[in-house]
């Protein structure tokens, strides 16, 4: 009898199709697919948002085909990737403010994102909001004409490479709520936004090999306005053509906010190269920087450290 029970039991579950017995590691989207199918290769679902939701922690979406996918939260560990040669776009639409993609996942939870472009329609929204996780990883996107680009508000660890930010008003903005947060940008190009790049109360942040060009406002900055101390490392960065300052620092309260300038070219910005704030605001040159062709190069006291 207990044999019977168990059988009839088990039918019922594969009848049924339950999640009990599903596994979806990878799910898939298509331009010309449907949110009421599996969301398999045969049969894609149509929004990265409806695919998500069908697809495992720690699982795959991947859009198969050039398309709009609609914006989307991320509440879990996953990656969401374009495969080579698709445009996958996620377009800001409707009423003010809005977000493009949402990052509020667990604090155990690294999520990816690669191969997305991501715009907006309206003057006020972001591209992509971290809120929460672990790690955020960024690769190979595109975002324009956005708010901000990047807004990073969260504890987690930001990573973002091989991508381009262009005609936003803030490109990247990293900006802890509270505490501190940490994020790596490398190869970046930050091109004719307001803001390239801003480390803003509690963030730490180290860029390598990226560009800033043609801002309205500044290339790079740090900037402490809240208490808390901010600190950005440029390795090896271009700052040019911007038309108020190449790199800058400011510390509006009693915490510090440093930058750390190595192997970087500060050139043709419209006012200041490097504008440097009062004390406790520090830029410390380390001494093989090409500074020069701006309108004035340095404003405020340069500092210096050495290689170790």
């Amino acid at each position: 009898m207990r044999t019977f029970i168990y059988l009839a039991a088990l039918c019922v579950l594969i009848g049924t199709g339950s999640n009990v017995l599903a596994a979806n590691p990878r799910t898939f989207v298509s331009g010309s697919g449907n949110d009421n199918d599996p969301c398999s290769l045969l049969k894609p679902c149509r929004t990265f948002n409806r695919a998500m939701a069908q697809t495992d922690p720690g699982g795959e979406v991947v859009a198969l085909d050039s398309a709009g996918y609609g914006t989307f939260i991320v509440n879990k560990a996953v990656t969401i990737e374009a495969a080579p040669g698709v445009y996958a776009g996620i377009t800001v639409t409707g009423t003010a403010p809005t977000i493009a993609i949402d990052v509020a996942a667990g604090a155990a939870d690294a999520v990816t994102l690669r191969g997305l472009t991501i715009n907006s329609l309206n003057s006020n929204s972001v591209g992509i909001r971290f809120l929460s996780g672990a790690a955020l990883h960024i690769e190979n996107c595109i975002f324009k004409s956005n708010d901000i680009g990047v807004w990073s508000l969260g504890a987690g660890t930001l990573d973002i490479r091989d991508s381009i930010f262009r005609e936003n008003f803030d490109g990247i903005r990293i900006e802890p709520s509270a505490g501190t947060s940490f994020a790596t940008v490398h190869n970046v190009r930050l091109e004719n936004n307001t803001d390239g790049l801003g480390a803003v109360d509690g963030a730490t942040v180290t860029v390598q090999d990226s560009v800033a060009s043609g801002n309205a406002n500044l290339g790079f900055g740090a900037f402490s306005f809240s208490g808390r101390p901010a600190e950005l490392n440029l390795e090896n960065c271009v700052s040019t053509g911007n038309a108020h300052f190449g790199v800058a620092v400011f510390s509006l309260s009693n915490a510090a906010a440093i930058v750390r300038l190595s192997n970087s070219t500060i050139t043709n910005n419209n006012v200041f190269g490097l504008n440097i704030g009062s004390s406790p605001a520090v830029l410390l040159s380390r001494g093989n920087n090409t500074i020069e062709g701006n309108a004035t190069d340095v404003t405020g006291t340069l500092g210096s450290y050495g290689a170790r």
